[in-house]
C-alpha cells in the first residue's frame, strides 16, 4: 500500500474491548492530527470541536459517520515501474490563488508511470466526508492506488476545512487546486472524473453541477458513494453543534429559514421543508441543481443499510431524478458492507471502468440550466435579472432546419445564444425559437454566426421583424423578449454586412455632441450614411438595407480613409421635439465603381 491504512480489525477488537478502555481511545486519532494541522496552516474558521469518534460512537448521525476509518476492501498493486509520488500541495489565498482569503491545501498523487514529456492524462477528483481530512480518502479507499494502476492522476482538496459544505468560497478552493494539478502536469481536461463520499458526494454533484462552463473546468462523470445531498434537511435533522457549522460564515451564515437560497444552491436535491420526517420529504426538483446533470454520466453506490437515515432515503430521489434527466446514470445499492456508511461500500474498479467511458461533453445540443449567477452553459450565457436567486432556461439545438430553442426563460436579463457552439456557424438562417416566464424583459443575444448577422425575419412570411440592435464590435444581434412572452423569428446573415457602426453618446441629448464612427473593409473609398426614423426592408442595387428609405430620410456622404474609416462629429439640433426619437443609422460603402462593397449593421441611438 502507498498509505499506513487503520485496520477494520482495529476497529472490531475496540469494539468488543471494556467501555472503559473505548472512551480513552480515539479511532480516528491520525485523522484528527491531520485536520489540526490544516486548520493551524489555513486557519480555524472558529465553529465547534468534532465530538470524538469512538468505538461506540452512534454511527447515524452525520458528525460520527462519515468519520469511522475502514481500511480498503480490495487491494491493488502499484503499475510497472516506480511507486507513485503522493505529495501535499498548497495554492495560497488570494488573487492568482485561490481568489478567496483562504489558501487551499490538498493532496495529489502522480503514477509512477507518469511522464511530464507524454501524452495528456486523466484525472481524478476525490471529496472526503464531513470532518474528514483529504488525506483521508487515499487512508480508507484504492482510489488512489487505482489511478497509480492506470497511470492517472490523483487530487483530494480539502475545500478550506473538512467541515464546509461546498459554499461557492469553498467550492472556488476546490477549483484552485484542480487548476493547480492542470497547470502542473499533462492532465486531459476532457477527461477529469469527480467522486465524493457522504457530504462529498453532496458537494461533488454540486461542483460538477455549477461548472459548465465550456471554457473552464468540466466533469467528464461523476461517482457518489452513500451520499447526502441536501443542506436544509441536514440542517433540520442535524445536532446542535452541525447547526453551529451550517451557520458559519464560510458554509450559510443562517438557518436556512434566514438564508434558503444558500442552502439550496450548494445542495444537489431541495426537499421541501416541512414534509419531511418522515424522510425524505417531497422533492422540489425546481430548486435541485442536480437537475443540470442530465449530461453527466453519474454512477451512485450506496449500502443499503446504511446507518444514515437521510443518505437512505436520499438515494432512490436522486437516482430517480437522474433517470428523469434521459442521461447516463448507473445505480449500485448493495448490501454486506462491514461499516455501511464508509468508502468501503465502493468498487474502485467498477467506478474508474465507468469513468473510462466517459469524456466531457462541452457544448451538448440540449441542455436544463438552474444558475445560481450569471454562467455559461453549452452554447448559452446567462446574465440574471435579480441577484441571490435562481436564474433558468432549457435549451435545445437538435431541431430541423437549423434552430436554436431556448425555453422557460427565468430571472433572465440577458440571454447570448452562441450558434457556432451549437454547430449553427453556417451562412444560412437560424431559426430561433424563445419562450420566457419572466416577469421581466430578456435581451436576447446572438453571436457566433459565421457570417455578418443582418436582420430578424418572420418565419412564415419572410417580413422584417423590427426592433433588433446591433453589437458591430462582436457581431452580435439583440432583440428584446417582453416579459412572459413567446418568440419566433429566423436570424438572417448577409455576407455584405460587414461594416461597422456606431454612434456616441447613446443616447444622445438634443442640442449634444453626436460622433459616428464607421470601419468598412479596406478598399472602400466612400459611403453614404442613411438616418431614418423607422426600419423596412429594402433592396438596393440588389443588396438589401433595413434603414427605411421613406421620408424623412437624411443622407450624408462621406469620404473614407485609405483603411475604409472615418470619423465625424457633429451636435444635434437644440430642439426639445427631438426628445423621444429613435434613429436609425446605417451605411452603404462603395469601392470605385458602383457596385456595392459594402453595408453596416443597423445602429440605434435614442434621443433622450
Amino acid at each position: 500500500m502507498a498509505h499506513s491504512r487503520l485496520s477494520l480489525a482495529v476497529l472490531l477488537l475496540l469494539a468488543a474491548s471494556p467501555a472503559a478502555q473505548q472512551a480513552q481511545l480515539r479511532l480516528d486519532a491520525a485523522d484528527h492530527a491531520e485536520s489540526a494541522r490544516v486548520r493551524a496552516l489555513v486557519g480555524d474558521l472558529g465553529g465547534p470541536e468534532l465530538p470524538p469518534v469512538l468505538a461506540n460512537s452512534p454511527r447515524d448521525r452525520l458528525e460520527f459517520a462519515d468519520r469511522i476509518p475502514v481500511s480498503p476492501v480490495q487491494a491493488a498493486q502499484y503499475a510497472a515501474g516506480a511507486p507513485p509520488a503522493y505529495l501535499q500541495g498548497i495554492v495560497p489565498a488570494g488573487p492568482g490563488g485561490t481568489g478567496t482569503d483562504k489558501q487551499e491545501l490538498f493532496w495529489y498523487q502522480v503514477p509512477g508511470n507518469y511522464d511530464p514529456d507524454g501524452p495528456h492524462v486523466p484525472l481524478v477528483i476525490a471529496y472526503h466526508g464531513y470532518g474528514n481530512s483529504a488525506n483521508s480518502v487515499a487512508v480508507q479507499s484504492t482510489i488512489d492506488e487505482e489511478c497509480n494502476l492506470r497511470g492517472w492522476l490523483y487530487v483530494a482538496p480539502t475545500g478550506i476545512d473538512d467541515k464546509l459544505f461546498g459554499a461557492p468560497i469553498s467550492q472556488m478552493n476546490t477549483a484552485a487546486a484542480v487548476q493547480w494539478m492542470i497547470d502542473h502536469f499533462h492532465v486531459d481536461a476532457e477527461r477529469i472524473y469527480m467522486v465524493g463520499f457522504s457530504l462529498g458526494g453532496g458537494i461533488s454533484a454540486n461542483f460538477v453541477a455549477r461548472h459548465r462552463d465550456p471554457d473552464g473546468i468540466m466533469i467528464a462523470a461523476l461517482g457518489i458513494v452513500a451520499g447526502s445531498y441536501d443542506w436544509t434537511a441536514s440542517y433540520t435533522l442535524g445536532a446542535p453543534s452541525l447547526k453551529v457549522w451550517l451557520e458559519n460564515s464560510y458554509n450559510f451564515n443562517a438557518p436556512p429559514t434566514l438564508a434558503a437560497f444558500a442552502y439550496q444552491r450548494s445542495s444537489a436535491l431541495h426537499f421541501t421543508p416541512g414534509t419531511y420526517p418522515a424522510l425524505p420529504g417531497a422533492l422540489d426538483s425546481t430548486l435541485s441543481m442536480a437537475s443540470n446533470l442530465g449530461t453527466t454520466p453519474t454512477y451512485v453506490t450506496w449500502d443499503l443499510a446504511d446507518t444514515l437515515a437521510e443518505v437512505l432515503a436520499q438515494q432512490p430521489e436522486f437516482v430517480g431524478l437522474m433517470s428523469s434527466l434521459g442521461g447516463v446514470v448507473e445505480s449500485h445499492p448493495i448490501t454486506g458492507t462491514p461499516v455501511t456508511h464508509s468508502w468501503a461500500v465502493l468498487d474502485e474498479p467498477a467506478l474508474f471502468d465507468f469513468f473510462e467511458q466517459h469524456a466531457v461533453v462541452r457544448t451538448p445540443a440540449t441542455f436544463h440550466a438552474l444558475a445560481d449567477g450569471d454562467v455559461a452553459v453549452s452554447w448559452a450565457g446567462l446574465q440574471q435579472s435579480a441577484p441571490q436567486a435562481f436564474s433558468r432556461v432549457d435549451g435545445d439545438a437538435t431541431t430541423a432546419p437549423a434552430t436554436l430553442c431556448a425555453t422557460g426563460l427565468d430571472n433572465l436579463a440577458q440571454l447570448t445564444l452562441h450558434a457556432d457552439r451549437a454547430g449553427l456557424s453556417g451562412p444560412g438562417p437560424v431559426r430561433v425559437l424563445a419562450a420566457s416566464v419572466c416577469a421581466t424583459p430578456t435581451l436576447l443575444r446572438f453571436d457566433g454566426l459565421g457570417a455578418p448577422p443582418a436582420w430578424f425575419a418572420d418565419p412564415t412570411s419572410g417580413a422584417l421583424l423590427p426592433g433588433d440592435s446591433s453589437e458591430p464590435a462582436t457581431n452580435a444581434l439583440l432583440f428584446p423578449l417582453p416579459a412572459l412572452a413567446s418568440w419566433s423569428a429566423d436570424l438572417i446573415t448577409h455576407p455584405l454586412w460587414t461594416t461597422k457602426l456606431t454612434t456616441s453618446p447613446s443616447p444622445a441629448l438634443p442640442g449634444g455632441a453626436l460622433a459616428v464612427n464607421l470601419d468598412a473593409p479596406a478598399g472602400a473609398t466612400q459611403a453614404f450614411l442613411l438616418v431614418a426614423l423607422d426600419e423596412a426592408l429594402a433592396v438596393v442595387k440588389g443588396t438589401p438595407l433595413t434603414a427605411s428609405l421613406a421620408p424623412p430620410l437624411l443622407l450624408v456622404s462621406l469620404p473614407l480613409d485609405a483603411a475604409g474609416n472615418v470619423q465625424v462629429a457633429g451636435a444635434l439640433p437644440n430642439d426639445p421635439a427631438l426628445s423621444g426619437l429613435d434613429l436609425c443609422f446605417q451605411s452603404v460603402a462603395f469601392s470605385g465603381g458602383r457596385a456595392i462593397a459594402s453595408v453596416s449593421n443597423l445602429w440605434r441611438t435614442t434621443i433622450q
